[in-house]
């Protein structure tokens, strides 16, 4: 493109600083969160006095609860552990510690817990409570339950309480406790058996606590979960639940505003765009580190841990993943040196990170140097450089693929987990009493932080490691204890569970008075452990948290708790508690209907193409121009003969430049047609299937009726197909291809359809492989019904294989292909510019954020470059009709819905002002859209065609609202009245009117009245459009409250299984294709321009509809196909399949 010795790589920067091809990644989602905390950073998210001053003095209140020497024990026991269950235990330490250490004077002797009562529920509470406070009470007072045989007595299982007491108490407990081991066998194993049995409430708790134990959870979250439990408690302590639910919302408030402002420095930095191959996940971390410590008091140190953390999430990645060798190797000895001048050594990407680091560091030590503390530091970077050591250690493990012994991977392990780097950093900021003693003791690798370490590999080992080993990955530490001691997959993930249970009992252990170092340094470790306990008990939550993860930051940063009672609201008596806080009143969804749609793939990807100069180079163009006049030479040459000019047309549609020689191809198929057809019907052909077949296919392409009775010689005397076809298995193929133009009453195409697909499926696997990949892509995706420009990105790379291919058809093909993904790169940037002005991810995040999708929507309707322009304004439309769709579909109240369709139908900006805060970005932005084209076409002199367009919008909106009045009276429609509304509601007839504004002068007043009067082809659009979406929706749609399918509507009306529908309505489908074929036969009603549209946008339907709706879950086949049309380039010199990604989307 650029000159013969240039990758066509080269002429475009871009790709560049993104060519992710020949690197190990993983795939990881996207951020879930996107921009959404950003409205926290700059809020003033102050309590008004009047609600500081309540929750002073309600905190005053429960210190005289504390101090009330008149409680009973069993009183003040449960008081202690409902200020710590209710999460505000922090603000009562030393009454907490001062109460206790009586209770452990009192009823403790020899260190046994003396009480007379036999109350296992007490003992084991009052046990549990000791224990965490660090009073090693022995636990043979658990004897007394035990049998004469020496087992727990069988009658504990009517104290359902006392159990679960007991069970939470075993969580506390160190090696050589037996009967602790031996109780919490019992109590977990009665506890599964009696659940099913229990009250509901009881059994909620049951199962609850077996899957999470109070010890091993996360205060914040238990505590977050038990105010709602506690609240339902009739003799709930009322002063206790108001302080627990201010307390909450002042956290969280807090909480908030440091993950906004995290989020902030995370967006300067750009991670998602610059280091697009690593786990974007800083709301996750904050998360984790809030996990830590929640307290106010150490609001900077969190915010500091928070970006370490972030950038050694991305450093993980970066050797896990993405990394060289050579590169690793440059980066480990830049931090060992640690010095900013080693930024010049690294490759470009690595200088974010090595730079981010180092700032991070220098931010922390001048911190640290106004509190006389900079020893500090020291101790930090020195478990960096571990850190980033074992990390290599790792890479060439992988590198030299060494399976490491157990004590080999243990030792490593345990430093690259970070966790050993992460403890010692959270202590920077915990002040004076953070002394060198303690650094010196924490990076003397103690036996609470190796039990830490090694408790987060292990989980995380035993989670990652079917995820993990789909790539290239360092051998997990299941795999070498495999290898050391000759055992099974399941037999080592039981032995090394086990070992996660043997860490717990040592950190335990190590909490127990008299501790080595004061106990704020300890719980930091404990917290570490908890958040991996939840986080990754079933799975690895950070790399996939779209799941348990995403619902803690719900919780925790999301969701305020409510007050519900008047006394005790924070602001006023009249006052909820989310009007205390501004930004939630704006993305309250609560009490929405949502459907948990994932975030955007592409994020901000192709933003950097939006501003490039992207034009090919003048000896390229002239290359373009002279490879297209060999290509009219050939199709002009008379000496050819039928097959050889039959295949060069063939050729030339396939390959994706047809659009270059419409002309030159009308000329010849009509020549052919006079030529080779008489009485409609191809004659003077060879017995030759394919060629016959392929013929067939190109004229009916082309709008001639010719008959399929041709097809009739190759019927046996049975009348049915030969079983000699088999033998010609490219003739057969082309057959099955061919009968995909078929129209009503062609039965004999129908036959052939049947006849072929059966054949071809029964013999695919016993033809050579590149024939059968041929066969099985065909028998997936037709050509007819497939994406032009998909089907040419695919055969490019198959007909380069082909030794005898055409060069100048091929290089006219990559160069063309390339072109034109330029220009579309060019568009979909643009239109990202303006999505992201409207900042739909958080003005609207109930909806879908497909903007890149929606380009790709549109650009399978029409790709050429006379057509950019009217790309840009149907992408817009299709974008804002589909936040209005889901608006209907899942947000929308009924009120506001009715609102909504009112102010279409006046089509007026002063309805703005009746809506809602949310529909006035989306019925501004239509307004400005139909305004901006108005504007347009005035100058032109088409003014007419816009309210054609808006007609038909209004039509689509009516629609919606139908179907949401269908919801809302839970009414089930007839099949005739589905059809009716849901043909609308699909939005195709909509979408193709609007597509032909921008078509030019071509597309006069009488086309627009042809195209809104309902037209069989584009009512057979909408029918493929409706029925394949319902069908592969069905069950996304009824997880949540949605408008009944055609499938329910159809089972209803017909009495028929949901099997038995799905199969008629597939029919249907075969139908609405047999009416669209037919209306693309001569003379057609509007030009042929006009009706490709329509079959384009059935293509794409039938392309990403057919097996889930890849718009809705853009992960796989959509993704692939943006990939292949946006992203990567048709590399032009000495190409090969392996240097080229493989795109099969069928």
């Amino acid at each position: 493109m650029c000159s013969t010795n240039t990758s066509v790589l080269d002429c475009f920067k871009p790709d560049a600083k993104f060519n992710m091809r020949h690197r190990n990644t993983a795939n990881y989602h996207p951020s879930i969160w996107k921009d959404y905390f950003l409205q926290y950073a700059s809020q003033s998210m102050e309590f008004d006095d009047e609600t500081k001053a309540q929750i002073e003095n309600l905190k005053k209140e429960v210190v005289k609860m504390l101090i009330d020497a008149s409680k009973a024990i069993e009183e003040i026991v449960n008081l202690i552990d409902l200020i710590c269950h209710l999460g505000i235990h922090y603000h009562f330490e030393s009454e907490i510690d001062e109460v206790l250490q009586q209770i452990h004077k009192n009823y403790t002797q020899n260190g046994e817990i003396i009480i007379v009562d036999d109350n296992l529920r007490l003992l084991a509470l009052l046990f549990r409570l000791l224990r965490q406070q660090g009073y090693h009470v022995s636990p043979n007072v658990f004897n007394k339950y035990k049998d004469e045989n020496g087992n727990f007595s069988e009658k504990l299982v009517k104290d359902v309480e006392g159990l679960v007491e007991l069970y939470e108490a075993c969580h506390l407990r160190i090696h050589g406790e037996e009967i602790l081991d031996e109780a919490y066998a019992f109590a977990s194993t009665k506890l599964k058996s009696i659940a099913t049995q229990l009250k509901p409430s009881l059994a909620a708790q049951v199962n609850y606590s077996l899957k999470q134990s109070l010890h091993r959870g996360l205060p914040r979250l238990e505590a977050r979960r038990f105010i709602s439990i506690y609240e339902e408690d009739p003799t709930h302590n009322q002063i206790l639940l108001t302080l627990a639910k201010l307390d909450f919302n002042f956290l969280q408030n807090l909480h908030r505003k440091e993950v906004g402002n995290i989020c902030e420095w995370w967006k300067e930095v750009d991670v998602a765009a610059k280091l697009p191959f690593t786990r974007d996940r800083i709301v996750e971390c904050c998360n984790w580190i809030l996990a830590i410590y929640f307290e106010p008091q150490y609001s900077q140190i969190r915010k500091i841990l928070t970006k370490l953390i972030a950038f050694m999430s991305i450093v993980d990645d970066t050797y896990d993943l993405y990394g060289t060798m050579d590169e690793l190797e440059l980066f480990t000895e830049a931090i060992q040196r640690w010095d900013i001048s080693c930024i010049n050594d690294l490759p470009e990407y690595m200088k974010l990170i090595y730079e981010s680091l180092f700032k991070i560091y220098e931010e922390a030590e001048r911190e640290l140097e106004k509190q006389g503390r900079a020893y500090c530091i020291k101790y930090v970077i020195k478990e960096l450089q571990k850190t980033i050591q074992a990390y290599m250690t790792e890479v060439k493990w992988l590198n030299n693929k060494y399976i490491p012994t157990m004590a080999e991977y243990i030792q490593t392990s345990a430093i690259s987990s970070g966790y050993p780097l992460l403890i010692a950093i959270s202590y920077v900021g915990m002040g004076d009493m953070a002394t060198k003693d303690i650094f010196k003791w924490v990076t003397n690798e103690p036996k609470i932080v190796t039990a830490s370490a090694t408790m987060c590999r292990i989980m995380d080992d035993i989670v990652s490691n079917e995820f993990e080993q789909k790539r290239e990955h360092v051998a997990s530490i299941i795999e070498c204890y495999m290898r050391d001691y000759g055992v099974s997959k399941e037999e080592a993930i039981q032995e090394l569970q086990k070992g996660v249970t043997d860490a717990w009992k040592d950190i335990n252990e190590e909490c127990l008075k008299p501790t080595e170092v004061p106990r704020p340094f300890l719980m930091n470790i404990l917290n570490m452990s908890r958040f991996l306990d939840v986080m990754y008990k079933d799975e690895d939550c950070y790399t996939h948290a779209e799941g348990k993860m995403k619902k803690c930051i719900q919780a925790l940063l999301v969701d305020p708790l409510m007050q519900t009672s008047p006394k005790t609201s924070m602001c006023s008596t009249n006052t909820s508690v989310l009007d205390c806080f501004k930004p939630d009143a704006k993305f309250n969804m609560r009490d929405r209907n949502t459907a948990n749609y994932h975030p955007s793939i592409w994020k901000d990807y192709f933003l950097q193409y939006a501003s490039q100069s992207m034009e090919f180079d003048h000896e390229t163009k002239a290359q373009i121009e002279n490879l297209k006049k060999q290509v009219v030479k050939m199709l002009i040459d008379a000496s050819k003969p039928i097959e050889e000019i039959v295949d060069l047309i063939d050729l030339i549609c396939r390959l994706g430049i047809h659009y270059h020689f419409e002309s030159e191809i009308d000329e010849l198929l009509q020549q052919i047609h006079k030529n080779y057809t008489k009485n409609g019907e191809i004659i003077n052909l060879d017995d030759n299937l394919r060629l016959l077949a392929l013929l067939f296919r190109l004229l009916r392409q082309q709008g001639y009726h010719v008959s399929p009775n041709v097809f009739n010689k190759y019927k046996d005397e049975n009348g049915n197909f030969s079983e000699k076809l088999v033998k010609d298995v490219e003739g057969l193929v082309e057959l099955y291809e061919a009968c995909h133009l078929r129209i009503h009453g062609e039965e004999i195409l129908d036959e052939a359809y049947a006849f072929a697909s059966t054949k071809l499926k029964s013999i695919a696997t016993q033809l050579k492989p590149s024939l059968a990949a041929q066969v099985n892509y065909s028998l997936k995706q037709s050509l007819h019904r497939g994406l032009p420009r998909l089907e040419a990105r695919r055969f490019i790379s198959i007909y380069e294989e082909d030794p005898t291919h055409n060069h100048t058809l091929l290089t006219l093909a990559k160069l063309d292909f390339n072109f034109l993904q330029n220009l579309h790169r060019q568009e979909v940037g643009n239109i990202t510019e303006w999505w992201k002005e409207l900042n739909v991810a958080v003005k609207l995040p109930y909806a879908r954020d497909r903007i890149v999708e929606c380009c790709n929507w549109i650009l399978a309707v029409y790709f050429e470059p006379q057509y950019s322009q009217a790309r840009k304004m149907l992408i817009k439309l299709i974008a804002l009709m589909s936040i209005i769709d889901d608006t209907y579909d899942a947000y929308g109240t009924i009120d506001e819905l009715k609102l909504f369709t009112e102010a279409i139908e006046r089509w007026d900006i002063s309805s703005l002002d009746d809506l809602p805060e949310y529909m006035k970005l989306i019925y501004e932005s239509l307004l400005k859209i139909f305004e901006e084209v108005e504007r347009e076409l005035e100058k032109q002199g088409r003014a007419y065609c816009i309210k054609y367009s808006i007609k038909e919008l209004q039509k689509t909106i009516q629609a919606y609202m139908t179907e949401a009045k269908w919801l809302n009276n839970k009414y089930i429609p007839t099949m005739a009245e589905y059809i009716q509304i849901s043909t609308i509601s699909s939005a195709y007839p909509f979408l193709v009117t609007s597509s032909y504004i921008g078509m030019g002068d071509i597309a006069v007043e009488d086309i627009f009245k042809w195209v809104t009067s309902k037209p069989k082809i584009v009512t057979a659009s909408t029918i493929i459009c409706r029925f394949m979406d319902d069908i592969v929706s069905n069950e996304f749609e009824h997880e949540r409250e949605h408008v009944t399918s055609i499938i329910e509507c159809y089972m209803r009306d017909c009495g028929v299984s949901k099997e038995e529908a799905i199969q008629e309505l597939q029919k249907g489908v075969t139908d609405a294709w047999k009416d669209i074929n037919e209306e693309c036969l001569k003379p057609t009603k509007v030009p042929m321009l006009f009706l490709t549209r329509v079959l384009n946008m059935a293509r794409f339907i039938d392309v990403m509809y057919k097996d889930e709706d890849c718009y809705t879950h853009a992960e796989g086949k959509m993704k692939e196909c943006i990939q292949a049309l946006l992203v990567d380039l048709v590399p032009i010199n000495n190409m090969r399949k392996k240097d080229m990604k493989p795109f099969i989307y069928a």
